[in-house]
């Protein structure tokens, strides 16, 4: 029996030999073609395993292709998604550093209005002062010239009845 494989198709090796040809005897002829199919049988069955190898690590290929292609697209969804909120993110940072700006603009100028008003002891000072003057108890220039007709008036009356 011939051993022939797909070990013989590899470099570097040498092709498998068949045996030498026996005397012209037809029984000899006959096995030698039987091992001739045998062999071939063999080297067929071998291919067809080859062949179902390589269909099934082509239909992986395929499938991790697919899957390739797939992952590509849905990062690619991603990415724009990501990007759009980073965008947004973006104008809302922008619109909060503005607010933050005018709030310190504003808050600058509480500060420089509270540095302009009264300290407790200007107003301690004054509060003295209003204590000592009373001005509660002031008249108007109005009501000061209408007490001081009227006095005179009755002045005017006493004097004319004295004289009377």
């Amino acid at each position: 029996m011939v051993n022939i494989s797909l070990d013989m198709f590899k470099k570097g090796e040498k092709k498998p030999t068949l045996p030498s040809s026996q005397p012209a005897a037809v029984h000899v002829h006959k096995k030698q073609k039987k091992q001739d199919t045998h062999a071939f049988d063999q080297i067929k069955q071998q291919l067809v395993e080859a062949i179902r190898i390589l269909r099934t690590l082509e239909d992986r290929y395929n499938n991790l292709t697919k899957k390739v292609q797939l992952t590509d697209k849905n990062m690619i969804q991603e990415h724009k998604i990501l990007n759009k909120e980073l965008r947004l993110v973006d104008s809302d940072l922008i619109d909060t550093k503005k607010v933050l700006n005018e709030l310190d603009y504003k808050f600058g100028l509480v500060i420089k209005e509270l540095n302009v008003r009264a300290k407790k002891k200007d107003v301690d000072f004054i509060t003295k002062y209003l204590d000592l003057w009373q001005p509660m108890t002031f008249i108007r220039r109005k009501d000061a010239d209408r007490l001081i007709d009227d006095l005179l008036k009755d002045k005017i009356k006493k004097k004319k009845k004295v004289i009377e």
